[in-house]
């Protein structure tokens, strides 16, 4: 995806940012950057991007140094692929089972169809894996925003709430099993990191319970002293706001969240064990649930599009931990990477096709959205 591609993304977002109609307008002047706001933009973008090729870079020299390329060619070819079949199936219910979560995160959830949530999930998906810094959640965003009029702001706050939800539980996980693994530093570190995640969302789950009076004021009094943004558009962003987090002040609504993110990543983590007879990997039962909770927290480092190196080298880490080979552990990794990125990849294009959306230019308007 090129740099156009990227500025077209941005646009996209700013253009769909407000409601439809009596919940305000973009004026001109506001959906227009001056040329200095497009350069930091760009240089932001940049640096990342750079960051990204650089730490996946160290990762790839991490995950092959030391390693024999022979060992690599041996264990793919004395690989038995039949074990993809589940390890596919598993990944697609758990794909499905992120648009039913998705569309739960919502407060008022019939504005968006189950259906809807799918695909846009699944573009998202698609775009994290072929550009640098997540920017496959902006995508999502303008996708179901197309395919179901929903508020920009209102859909990328419930994507805010997802990932803490994702870290919470899967935090909760590194938790209940970091006294059981392997006496390592950086599994020791993890376990660490994952308390505090613990903390922090608790934390911040009674921060909002006491303060849900004072906040939306303090939210208007924040916005209208922003240049772009008027009163009126202050206003709107703030009512989105409050219906994309709505559920965090919602104890029925945030257990249902939680339970649906746990089943999801119980799946992925299902999805990734149910390849170890691939490779012949017979180690504790244990090392799945490693895999995928070091695994998953790796994804939140800057990285090149699709992980790469990154995605490898957390895998690799968390089976040596068990006594695997480094070669052999690269090997389960580099297959494991691609059941979850060239499914992913398909389901992406033929949802793009579903809700008619330009995979070049995501940003682009369509004449009508898709009402499911």
């Amino acid at each position: 995806m090129t740099e156009r591609a990227a500025a077209t993304i941005a646009a996209g977002t700013r253009a769909d940012a407000v409601p439809d109609g009596s919940q305000g307008e973009i004026s001109a002047d506001e959906s227009s950057p001056a040329p200095a706001n497009r350069r930091a933009r760009r240089l932001r973008w940049t640096f990342g991007a750079l960051l990204g090729l650089a730490i996946s870079a160290g990762s790839i020299y991490i995950a092959t140094r030391k390693v024999s390329l022979h060992e690599i060619s041996t264990s793919l070819a004395n690989a038995h692929y039949v074990w993809l079949i589940p390890s596919i199936a598993l990944t697609y219910v758990a794909l499905w089972l992120r648009g039913v979560r998705w569309q739960a995160l919502f407060l008022h959830r019939d504005n968006v169809s189950q259906g809807a949530c799918f695909h846009s999930v699944s573009i998202g998906l698609m775009f994290n894996n072929i550009l640098p810094s997540r920017a496959g959640e902006v995508v999502r965003v303008l996708a179901v925003r197309r395919a179901t009029g929903v508020s920009a702001v209102e859909a990328g706050m419930t994507i805010v709430v997802e990932r803490l939800l994702d870290v919470f539980i899967l935090a909760i996980g590194g938790v209940i099993l970091w006294p059981l693994l392997p006496d390592r530093t950086w599994i020791n570190v993890l376990g660490l990191v994952c308390s505090g995640v613990i903390v922090g969302f608790i934390a911040l789950v009674i921060a909002l319970t006491v303060f849900r009076q004072k906040l939306p004021q303090l939210l208007i009094r924040l916005l209208v002293r922003l240049p772009f943004i008027s009163d009126r558009r202050a206003q709107s962003v703030r009512e989105a706001i409050g219906l994309g987090t709505g559920i965090m002040l919602r104890p029925v609504r945030l257990a249902e969240a939680c339970g649906l993110t746990a089943l999801i990543w119980a799946l992925v983590g299902l999805s990734s064990w149910v390849l170890f007879p691939a490779f012949s990997l017979h180690t504790s039962g244990l090392a799945p649930w490693l895999l995928l909770i070091a695994n998953s927290f790796a994804m939140t480092v800057p990285s090149s599009p699709g992980t790469v190196g990154v995605y490898e080298a957390s895998v690799q880490a968390a089976l040596t931990a068990f006594g695997v080979s480094k070669g052999h552990a690269l090997s389960y990794a580099l297959v494991l990477h691609a059941v979850n990125f060239f499914p992913i990849i398909l389901t992406g294009l033929i949802s793009t096709a579903v809700i008619g959306m330009n995979v070049l230019h995501p940003g682009a308007r369509g004449a009508t959205p898709v009402h499911e």
